[in-house]
């Protein structure tokens, strides 16, 4: 009885597991990372309301590295390197980083990415609660 017991229970997991092993499909999305190893310079323009709080448009790169995004302009900002994560999005991508700064807040990225290029959106929400919204278009640097 004890072994009939066993082996319905050893069948059982055998078949949930094979089960489970059948309703696993790859996924269609990049890898977090899918952007390591790549450099994307930008250029970087405030909205009518942002310029008209003094801001001014400015040149970033965007470099990916090990699964972290840097932006070479809003580092000396005190933004920190961060995460990013990557969804295809038809025949490129979508991406998203938000970035700290003790001193400065915190900064959203949103782009898409076809090919070499990548248009997309910044905003800044500065410690003092102002709202700065950015445009930004560029290619991928070449190495």
């Amino acid at each position: 009885m004890r072994r009939m017991m066993a082996m319905t229970a050893l069948m059982t997991m055998v078949t949930v597991a094979g089960f489970a092993a059948t309703q696993t499909q790859p996924q269609a999305k990049p890898p977090a990372g899918a952007l390591d190893g790549t450099r994307w310079s930008l250029k970087v323009t405030p909205d009518a309301a942002s310029a008209a709080k003094g801001e001014k448009a400015f040149d970033d790169v965007l470099v990916a590295d090990g699964g972290l995004v840097t932006m070479s302009e809003c580092i000396k900002w005190g933004f920190k390197p961060s995460k990013y994560t990557t969804e295809q999005a038809g025949s490129g991508m979508t991406f998203r980083a938000e970035q700290t700064s003790k001193k400065e807040g915190a900064s959203v990225w949103t782009a898409d990415i076809t090919g070499d290029t990548i248009t997309g959106k910044l905003v800044w929400t500065k410690k003092n609660g102002t709202v700065l919204t950015y445009s930004f278009e560029g290619k991928k640097a070449v190495k």
